[in-house]
């Protein structure tokens, strides 16, 4: 029974920070999961405590930090709207020597 380790997210000390709508634990194995697509613009990072208990007599217990720190992914990938792209062969476009820093090459 010692082996039986089970996991829990524990209480939040922030009570601004949604947590059980972010993320969820698999009390088995541990094992997290993000509930949502986290954005960037709204959360860049959060961190929550995870604890584990074993089953064994007496009771011995863990804890440790998570910090998730969330990335800015394009999440609007560039679309090339000038020179227009045909499927048959990638577009050239030469830039003149004489062009000065600002220069538009393509839109």
């Amino acid at each position: 029974t010692n082996a039986q380790i089970t996991y829990s997210l524990l209480p939040n000390q922030d009570p601004h920070l949604p947590l059980a709508s972010l993320v969820s634990i698999n009390a088995d194995n541990g094992q997290l999961f993000a509930l949502r697509a986290l954005d960037f613009e709204a959360l860049q990072a959060f961190e929550f405590h995870v604890g584990a208990t074993d089953q064994g007599s007496p009771a011995l217990s863990s804890q440790a930090l998570v910090l998730v720190v969330v990335l800015d992914n394009n999440d609007n990938l560039p679309f090339v709207l000038y020179p227009m792209q045909n499927a048959s062969a990638p577009c050239t476009e030469l830039v003149p020597r004489a062009a000065e820093q600002g220069y538009l090459v393509t839109k």
